[in-house]
């Protein structure tokens, strides 16, 4: 008698059709250590549409709907620790695709797996495969590298810059799957090829790089002591002008000069090494 019916839902629940994410290319340096990674995670999504329980009583489908939407709203807040009334709001949501989460590690999808095997809950609820771009060096290098947003596209540096060589083209299947969202292979089964981003290797060195920044550092947190001192030698030699005069004109002395001159040939003195020490001449008329 539900012949028809009974085969429409079997469909809708059997058939899916999955995005594959491309890896986004491997940055390198000159040596072939790695400064920019892509690793397999996975991203959860939902059809709130096929969320239901269908009943030829449309009171009671409702009902029996409405609990299981807020059944598997619970278990997404608790398993991926998310506000349970956004989460609830996606799973209500009129919209064919809704996000619930974004490169989650293996071990919380586990949980999703087995939650859905025990509770029997599998229709509308999708796990993808995705990438996730990690940094191996931390912060090295960091603003030539830039990074990427959530998307795996390239915000900033050689991310950005070369984005279209690093991403990829994003593949689908469209196959069988079971219960338990494992493809089905069949003979109706559609698969575009996902193609991975390609490589770049860098002429920077991530040894001379880190020596590099080590010592920029170090010049960093001398800095706020000199420039201040600095300036406060620069004020005393040029006076402002007060009540419309023209400005005296001062000459910077050079070392056989005045006070004001080795008073800032000893502050200097005081803060490097004389082996790395910067000649300094005498500057020219300041007006």
């Amino acid at each position: 008698i539900k012949g028809p019916w009974l085969k429409e839902q079997m469909y809708s629940q059997l058939i899916t059709s999955r995005a594959i994410s491309p890896k986004r290319g491997t940055i390198y340096d000159t040596n072939g250590k790695e400064l920019a990674i892509s690793a397999a995670v996975d991203t959860v999504t939902i059809n709130p549409d096929l969320i239901k329980v269908s009943e030829e009583n449309k009171e009671l489908e409702e009902i029996k709907t409405k609990a299981l939407k807020e059944k598997v709203a619970k278990a997404f807040s608790e398993i991926f620790e998310l506000d349970y009334e956004k989460t609830l709001a996606k799973v209500n949501s009129t919209s064919w695709l809704e996000t619930i989460v974004s490169k989650v590690q293996k071990d919380k999808i586990d949980k999703l797996k087995k939650w859905m095997e025990e509770e029997k809950i599998y229709s509308g609820i999708n796990i993808d495969e995705d990438t996730k771009r990690y940094y191996p060096y931390n912060n090295l290098a960091s603003n030539l590298i830039g990074f990427c947003g959530d998307e795996n596209r390239g915000l900033e540096g050689l991310e950005n810059e070369f984005d279209s060589l690093l991403t990829g083209t994003p593949g689908r299947i469209i196959t069988s799957q079971d219960a338990i969202q494992e493809f089905i292979p069949d003979q109706n089964e559609t698969l575009f090829v996902a193609e991975n981003g390609n490589n770049i290797t860098l002429t920077l060195d991530v040894n001379i790089q880190a020596i590099a920044e080590k010592y920029l550092e170090q010049a960093k947190k001398q800095a706020p002591q000199i420039i201040p001192e600095y300036h406060k030698y620069l004020r005393e030699l040029m006076p402002a002008a007060t009540n419309k005069e023209k400005p005296k004109t001062h000459s910077a002395p050079d070392k056989r000069g005045s006070s004001g001159t080795k008073k800032y040939a000893a502050l200097f003195a005081k803060h490097h090494k004389p082996e790395t020490d910067i000649l300094l001449k005498p500057a020219a008329n300041i007006g």
